[in-house]
């Protein structure tokens, strides 16, 4: 029996780079805000009513999928770059750094990073 690969082609019609950017904006006296954008440009926003309490652990975090990772409606391609600010960027840095583009080998490192690469079987 042969595997199907209809949902693997689906998945990955086309080698294309995105950048996509998440920004949250918190606001103590109101909702918060949410934009996204896609390659540098502002797609979506809205408004967030959504209250942290601060003695809450956060120990997950799933990109491109939730906790129980359903196979009908994860993520399926390749992620490049993660990057976590600690403050909202705004949009011309935003998109200062989509301008960089897919091949940019950054800089944006703390002092406590590595500069030791992985092996190749590390990778997987």
């Amino acid at each position: 029996m042969s595997p199907d690969r209809s949902r693997e082609r689906a998945c990955n019609p086309v080698s294309l780079w995105y950048m996509i950017s998440i920004v949250h904006i918190y606001n103590r006296w109101r909702n918060s805000e949410i934009r996204c954008y896609v390659n540098g440009q502002l797609v979506s926003y809205g408004d967030m009513a959504w209250h942290v309490n601060t003695s809450d652990s956060y120990d997950k975090c799933f990109l491109g999928s939730s906790e129980t990772a359903d196979a009908n409606r994860v993520f399926c391609g390749q992620l490049g770059a993660i990057y976590v600010f600690s403050e909202a960027l705004n949009p011309a840095q935003i998109f200062a750094i989509h301008q960089l583009g897919p091949g940019y080998k950054s800089t944006f490192k703390f002092k406590s990073e590595s500069d030791i690469h992985l092996a190749e079987h590390h990778k997987q």
